[in-house]
């Protein structure tokens, strides 16, 4: 049930916003939105107060309205991580990479925009979104809250926002107030906001890297486990060929300058905590590679899930993987890049040892180069 209250200042306030039916709230808000008005949307951590970045009245309102200290900075709200990413590209792979597991949720990026990526956004969007920031610079926040993504989508026009303790309210984790900020015509009231805290901001640097600016929600530690990309090596029993490719990728990318790089690896069937053969062992300490407290792990679906790429010693083993998670098709691919299997070496002399591991060091460094640069 939807209830209307006109306020003296003329601000219309929509309460029980969790109704079933919400396609009446969202009109109504993507509307006021396109019209230039500004609008008081929740999101999961505050309320926002909400406008059109292509509506100059309204940006000129919002930036009035700033209250806090520094200088006045709104967050493009994007609908969807897609659009995020589409209109920043070309991004770092780190940033991009961190956009899409960190997004939808309580972080906010900033990031300085090459001319490349301005022109850009531009083209996807019609404008550089923002407001305070400097012309070559944006925040982008994809909120993880339904409603507001649904009516950001319907609006069909970049969507900036400040919180609204900078506009002036004593309260942003409830509507409590809003309708009080000037110039307010339409405050959407969804209850209290899911976090107590405001989200994340997180700078992205020039040179790949990320620092946060402000904490929030989110802890760096989470950062930077989103921001690792996630090789898994599967092989059969997880004491041969794929710990010895885990050590030598590892390798690879450290001699390569490479950073938040995580590699790990698995059996199709594994004997789980069974070490890796004598012969393994031996081999990698040639190389100058401790392998020794390898301990075997049988493949499972969540271990697919969290890698971004997935090597398979054969093709048999991409099969295996496929058979657990089909969707790892996208991401997973023989070592070989022609698609040629790696030989299992087990019960074979120290010599075969040696040739798959100088093989499968050469396949790491064409599979490394295409995938990481």
């Amino acid at each position: 049930m939807r209830y209307w209250f006109e306020m003296a200042a003329n601000t219309e306030i929509i309460r029980d916003a969790r109704s079933d039916d919400l396609s009446a709230i969202v009109e109504e808000a993507a509307a006021a939105l396109r019209e230039g008005r500004l609008v008081v949307v929740p999101t999961e951590t505050v309320y926002g107060l909400m406008a059109s970045a292509l509506a100059p009245d309204a940006l000129a309102r919002l930036a009035e309205l700033y209250q806090g200290e520094g200088p006045v900075i709104a967050a493009w709200h994007a609908w969807s991580t897609e659009q995020a990413t589409e209109a920043l590209e070309p991004l770092d792979r780190v940033h991009r990479r961190l956009l899409r597991r960190a997004t939808p949720g309580p972080v906010s990026f900033w990031i300085r925009l090459t001319q490349a990526q301005q022109d850009r956004c531009v083209e996807v969007l019609g404008t550089v979104p923002g407001v305070g920031t400097a012309g070559d610079e944006v925040v982008v926040r994809v909120p993880e809250h339904a409603l507001a993504r649904r009516i950001i989508e319907r609006a069909g026009v970049p969507i900036v926002a400040n919180r609204l303790r900078a506009v002036g309210a004593s309260h942003e984790h409830t509507a409590e107030g809003a309708a009080e900020i000037p110039g307010v015509e339409l405050v959407i009231d969804d209850g209290p906001t899911r976090y107590s805290q405001p989200s994340t901001t997180v700078r992205l640097d020039d040179d790949g890297g990320f620092t946060v600016e402000r904490p929030g929600v989110l802890d760096e530690r989470h950062l930077a486990r989103a921001a690792r990309h996630t090789v898994l090596v599967v092989c059969t029993g997880n004491t041969c060929r794929s710990p010895m490719a885990e050590a030598i990728i590892r390798d690879e990318v450290a001699r390569g300058g490479g950073v938040g790089v995580r590699v790990i690896s698995a059996g199709a069937a594994a004997f789980a905590g069974a070490p890796a053969t004598a012969e393994a062992v031996q081999v990698m300490q040639a190389q100058g590679l401790d392998i020794s407290p390898h301990r075997a792990r049988e493949l499972t679906r969540e271990m697919i899930a969290e890698a971004d790429v997935i090597l398979a010693m054969t093709r048999n083993h991409l099969a295996a993987i496929n058979a657990i998670d089909p969707s790892a098709a996208r991401k997973a691919a023989t070592l070989d890049p022609e698609g040629a299997d790696v030989p299992d070496p087990i019960g074979n002399p120290h010599s075969v040892y040696t040739e798959t591991a100088e093989r499968i060091r050469l396949l790491a460094r064409r599979r490394l180069e295409e995938l990481l640069g």
